[in-house]
């Protein structure tokens, strides 16, 4: 019997993902954990495995499409068994448009996967020109790239063997409008990996190439309501780039924010969660003299070997401490059950340009500073180049974030589901303060401002105030932290 390849659920906030490419054909013979397809969710781009050995008999989601998780994308068995009728899914986001027919006056219905139509709106196709290759004769995305490469001929199949491409490549050619279908791969198999986009990237442009925007330039003129005929284009032969269009929309009269894409979804998340659970944040002023005193003379030692420990390192191996006397700040609600976690996973907050992403220190509790410190530098790397896979922002039990940087004192975090606690880090000041027996001594002391949002369905602000009482101690005599395990 064929077995049906699903979207899972990477992570307990996963609604839908799109389609980006398949990897395999239909009738290409597959082992258990090949990858098949490439999936890009709100948050990561990453690899769906095959979950059986077999033959690829059936796809029944075309490239660029959106659609729930645990939606049945392909059935995979043995080359010559029946197959059981399955309808291809029809998510609401594939809404029909409207044609004109060539008989004039007519007009017929043709379906549109959402990547086929929002690259058309970015490159001013109208979708009346592009044939589709799709079933029923829906326009994939291959079919508007088709004709934008070709405007005057029929557009072409898709290729039964796709040349391979990681995420971070793709996303990279999308940014700066690179055909992929014009880089050879230097990868295994003819991969294309992020420095063959690179190197396309540096190239000159060719001769007679007329001045266009880059799709990541389109789209947000696109969201802007912006006219690309106020930008003044600064890439190779007056290519308009994504930077360009940022300068005008800051210039007097940009265009508007639509809310829609990660803005929209950050966004409901967060009223979710305030919607869902009993929120409270407490704030409490932690004195972290020795703490700038032990991490300057940490970037002087760790300096040889590249390694920068950040406030946030020091905050995450402090939390995960204290969370080991406070496990009730690890937990989370299941149905009518507090349920303490046991691992302590602490998750910190990563601002990108198009939102924030949250990568995961797994067992933080049982690392050094050290190795959180290299750990999270990596991970706040990759999360910026776009190449963190699901099990980096899963699993998470707790959250670090911080605006210390934008000098902002307190704020209240907005818990990240199902977890039952964030802790928000504001900026370290200087400032005068008594010290010594009698309290009448002057001294420079250094000081940050802690705020702690817990759900009070499952946690109470004694249990919390009693958590930042711990954390505060641990920051107050630092060299705790660097003690192994």
């Amino acid at each position: 019997m064929a077995e049906e390849v699903v979207l899972p659920q990477w992570g307990m906030n996963m609604r839908e993902g799109t389609l980006v490419r398949w990897l395999k054909a239909e009738g290409d013979v597959v082992s258990e954990g090949d990858p098949l397809a490439e999936i890009e969710t709100d948050k990561i781009e990453s690899e769906l495995e095959s979950p059986v050995s077999g033959v690829l008999r059936r796809v029944l989601v075309p490239e660029g499409e959106t659609i729930p998780v645990f939606t049945t994308i392909a059935l995979i068995g043995s080359a010559d068994e029946e197959l059981a009728a399955v309808t291809p899914p029809r998510p609401d986001a594939a809404a029909p448009v409207a044609a004109s027919a060539p008989t004039p006056g007519a007009a017929v219905t043709v379906q549109v996967v959402p990547a086929a139509r929002r690259l058309a709106g970015e490159r001013g196709i109208p979708l009346t020109d592009v044939t589709g290759s799709g079933p029923e004769g829906r326009i994939l995305l291959a079919d508007v790239e088709a004709h934008t490469a070709s405007p005057a001929t029929a557009p072409k199949a898709p290729s039964a063997t796709p040349a391979q491409v990681v995420p971070a490549a793709r996303r990279l050619a999308r940014e700066h409008g690179i055909e992929l279908d014009t880089i050879a791969g230097s990868g295994p198999g003819g991969r294309i990996t992020l420095d063959d986009v690179e190197r396309a990237r540096a190239a000159p442009a060719a001769e007679g190439e007329a001045p266009r925007a880059s799709p990541a330039a389109a789209r947000l003129a696109s969201e802007r309501s912006l006219d690309l005929r106020r930008v003044k284009g600064s890439g190779p032969r007056g290519r308009i780039v994504r930077e360009d269009v940022e300068q005008a929309l800051a210039a007097p009269g940009g265009g508007n924010v639509p809310y829609q894409g990660t803005r929209r979804t950050v966004g409901e998340r967060m009223l979710e969660s305030l919607q869902t659970s009993a929120q409270l944040t407490l704030v409490s002023e932690g004195d972290v003299t020795q703490a700038v005193i032990l991490r300057r003379d940490l970037l002087d030692a760790w300096e040889v070997e590249g390694l920068r420990v950040s406030y946030t390192d020091i905050m995450i191996r402090a939390a995960a401490l204290a969370l080991v006397t406070h496990p009730r700040l690890n937990a989370a609600l299941e149905g009518h059950v507090v349920r303490p976690s046991p691992e302590i996973n602490v998750g910190f907050a990563v601002a990108l340009e198009e939102g924030v992403i949250v990568p995961v220190i797994r067992s933080a509790n049982t690392k050094s500073l050290q190795t959180i410190a290299r750990e999270a530098g990596d991970l706040a790397t990759r999360a910026r180049e776009g190449q963190l896979g699901r099990d980096d922002v899963s699993g998470g039990t707790f959250t670090v974030t911080s605006l210390g940087m934008f000098g902002i004192d307190a704020f209240t975090p907005v818990i990240n589901p199902p977890q039952a606690a964030i802790l928000g880090v504001g900026r370290v000041v200087d400032r005068p303060s008594f010290v010594g027996d009698r309290g009448i001594d002057i001294e420079r002391r250094s000081f940050v401002t802690l705020s702690l949002t817990i759900d009070h369905r499952i946690v109470d602000g004694a249990p919390g105030a009693r958590f930042l009482q711990s954390l505060g101690a641990l920051l107050e005599h630092p060299y705790q932290l660097l003690a192994e395990g």
